[in-house]
């Protein structure tokens, strides 16, 4: 073939490597709601033509960055958790931004068919090797924890330009936990049912308090972007007038219902806990409530929990909000549980958020884990 024949193709190789640069750099940086193709063609400093000749939707696009940009850089990152290396948390503490696209894709696969077959055909085969039988239990629920703090750390991490805490004496007893290679124990068979019941919203309007919960079900079912006004409003009982009389727009309907249910849910799981500590320890406590928030049948409620964090990972106002109000609830309890101490609260809130919302995730991605004593390693780290 001439050189002629092949400047066309060369033209094309050229341009996907251009746009799949933009794709990761835009998903990073500005999440899934920025994530169009005219947008990833102007980053690129392409038309929308190219983009299109290339790429027949976003979805098509994201599920062709996570096989070729983002697939490698997670599991290269996860797999040296498998062996027991504590360190490598430090890479989920300080993401670099095909970690941090990654963490948007693993939240929007639930929404998205293709997402959703390219982030299973990567990670399924590794969380297998990983979690499920020959191997041990035991040894599989110190390898699930670790996984589950690894991504939740991406999850919750704040950005670049956010003061992250020294969660470094937190990891050194979970180090620790993992060396004494303690044996499970029976856990108490408590169900944390408030998880299924409606949220607990901060206000006396019913007719309110439908809209919210309607809010975040919409969300959790379709994704944020796809929740439309509309939708919701009907799911309340409610006309889009009422809607719009209160909120402004969809953003602050969804904020409003975010923290509320945050604020409410946290509240509930720690007095959950709180009981179980009284009985057992603060480490047993952990322990069932990763197992409540991983159980079977609460999907839904998974799946509203990681949009509402993706969302607060590009909306700074809804995070600190939401943070303020959960070390709030910390500072309630810390002078009864031995799970908070004073002297690290910050670093104590950020690990216990990033391993309560990486089980969430971890359950979605791989079902069977939530069944593993993960009591070998919350019983031993107290």
């Amino acid at each position: 073939m001439s050189p002629r024949g092949r400047t066309p193709q060369r033209r094309v190789l050229r341009n996907d490597e251009r746009i799949l640069d933009a794709a990761l750099e835009l998903l990073a940086d500005s999440g899934w709601g920025a994530f169009t193709l005219v947008a990833v063609g102007a980053r690129a400093g392409l038309s929308k033509r190219p983009v299109l000749d290339r790429f027949a939707s976003r979805e098509v696009l994201a599920a062709t960055l996570w096989r070729q940009r983002l697939a490698s850089p997670l599991t290269d990152a996860l797999l040296p958790l498998l062996s027991g290396d504590v360190e490598s948390l430090d890479t989920f503490l300080r993401p670099n931004p095909a970690l941090n696209a990654a963490a948007e894709l693993l939240v929007v696969r639930q929404y998205e068919p293709r997402v959703l077959t390219a982030v299973n055909r990567t990670l399924s085969p590794l969380l297998v090797d990983a979690l499920d039988p020959p191997r041990p239990r035991a040894d599989a629920a110190r390898t699930g924890y670790l996984l589950m703090l690894a991504l939740g750390l991406l999850l919750v991490w704040p950005g670049s330009n956010s003061v992250i805490p020294d969660i470094v004496p937190l990891v050194t007893p979970i180090r620790d936990a993992l060396a004494q290679r303690r044996k499970p124990v029976r856990q108490p068979a408590r169900k944390a049912t408030h998880i299924d019941g409606a949220y607990p919203f901060d206000t006396d309007d019913p007719v309110l308090a439908g809209l919210l919960q309607a809010t975040l079900e919409q969300v959790g079912t379709r994704g944020f972007d796809a929740a439309t006004t509309r939708a919701i409003s009907r799911a309340g009982g409610l006309t889009e007038g009422y809607l719009f009389n209160r909120y402004a727009t969809k953003l602050e309907l969804v904020f409003d219902a975010s923290r509320s249910s945050i604020a409410g849910g946290a509240g509930l799981n720690e007095r959950f806990m709180a009981g179980i500590e009284r009985e057992y320890s603060a480490g047993m406590a952990e322990a069932v409530m990763l197992r409540e928030l991983m159980r079977p049948g609460r999907e839904v409620q998974r799946s509203i929990n990681l949009e509402q964090q993706r969302l607060m990972r590009h909306h700074p106002a809804l995070r600190a909000s939401s943070s303020e109000q959960y070390r709030s609830i910390v500072e309630q309890v810390q002078g009864t549980s031995a799970r908070w101490r004073e002297s690290s609260l910050d670093a104590d809130s950020y690990v216990g958020l990033s391993v309560g919302f990486g089980a969430v995730l971890l359950a979605q991605l791989h079902p069977t884990a939530w069944n593993l004593p993960y009591d070998v390693v919350t019983c031993a780290a107290v």
